[in-house]
């Protein structure tokens, strides 16, 4: 088999309509979850062959892409945790006598 590029099989997959997730299982395993969009319908054949042509049954490139989805949902969530965390602050009203944000989020804590 070709060398495996995850980043660019799940771009191509995300591109196609098919959006991948991952699910912890008790085990310590991560299921691999898959989403059709209404595009992946026009996309179902291209899809499958490349499924087929570059995971199939390799348990091994399985579990290259079930840690690779695991990373970015990991990173959109610590960005998206950051991101809330910024907005609540900047919706804070002003404390009176305060001056500057360093006061602000003295008070948050």
């Amino acid at each position: 088999m070709q060398e495996f590029d995850v980043a660019a099989f799940v771009a191509k997959l995300d591109h196609m309509g098919l959006k991948l997730s991952t699910i912890p299982l008790a085990d310590g395993k991560l299921r691999v979850n898959r989403w059709r969009t209404l595009k992946a319908a026009e996309h179902t054949q291209q899809i499958q062959d490349l499924w087929a042509t570059h995971i199939g049954s390799n348990q091994e490139r399985m579990d290259l892409l079930a840690a690779h989805l695991a990373d970015a949902q990991r990173a959109a969530i610590q960005f998206d945790s950051k991101a809330i965390a910024n907005r609540i602050t900047a919706m804070r009203p002003p404390v009176a006598g305060a001056t500057g944000p360093t006061h602000a989020a003295k008070q948050a804590g």
